[in-house]
């Protein structure tokens, strides 16, 4: 029951949280960018093969969101269990 910990436990919760929130605001951007990148394939057939990669490395991006919103409700879980 070190106050110090405990400052330093809530300070890295409220840094996930910043983290996820802006993580959650740049989904949107990148949901607008996977629709441009199809667009875009269908321009070029040289470009496709790394447009595809690029479109697999923003598809595992998206997917990753509920990752990350585990790790709040895990976060929010040990900071109530600390106000105890």
């Amino acid at each position: 029951d070190d106050p110090s910990s405990e400052e330093s436990f809530r300070a890295f919760f409220e840094a996930l949280r910043s983290m996820v929130k802006d993580f959650g605001g740049a989904l949107g951007g990148i949901a607008d960018f996977r629709e441009s990148l199809a667009a875009l394939s269908k321009m070029s057939r040289d470009l496709r093969p790394p447009l595809r990669r690029l479109e697999q490395g923003l598809t595992l991006l998206t997917e990753s969101e509920y990752v990350v919103n585990e790790w709040v409700e895990m976060a929010q879980i040990a900071e109530d269990e600390l106000k105890q």
